[in-house]
């Protein structure tokens, strides 16, 4: 009994370690940034602001030049938002499957209920006659 006891506090120890390693590893790896501002007369001005964390883990960068907004968000290396065409044209070609896999299983849904009613249909016939 108390082999069992040790065991598991053992375990919850290691794994509160774990947790405060991984709390301690975000809080006190430094936040990387880099800034660049170009004005010149008779133009507009260009700025790119890029900032990380974690090693590249998460990163965002924003940029205007020659009046063109731009901007994406990555965590882990997969771009979650974002303005750039590529990126606009890969959301809309999610969203096109998404809806079609919805469109399919409400098909799915008709036809089930189509033919359950078509059997109870039948038996209810048969229990009439």
């Amino acid at each position: 009994m108390l082999y069992v006891l040790l065991l598991l506090l053992k375990i919850l120890g290691i794994l509160l370690l774990l947790f405060i390693g991984l709390v301690l590893l975000v809080l006190l790896t430094p936040i990387q940034y880099s800034f660049e501002l170009e004005k010149e007369e008779q133009r507009e001005p260009k700025f790119m602001v890029r900032v990380t964390r974690l090693f590249w883990l998460f990163y965002f960068k924003t940029s205007y030049i020659e009046k063109v907004f731009d901007y994406r968000i990555r965590i882990l290396g997969y771009q979650i938002a974002g303005n750039q065409p590529e990126f606009l044209e890969k959301q809309k070609e999610r969203q096109k499957k998404k809806s079609q896999k919805e469109k399919a299983k409400e098909e799915t849904k008709e036809r089930v209920f189509f033919k359950e009613n078509k059997k109870q249909n039948k038996k209810l016939k048969r229990n009439k006659g």
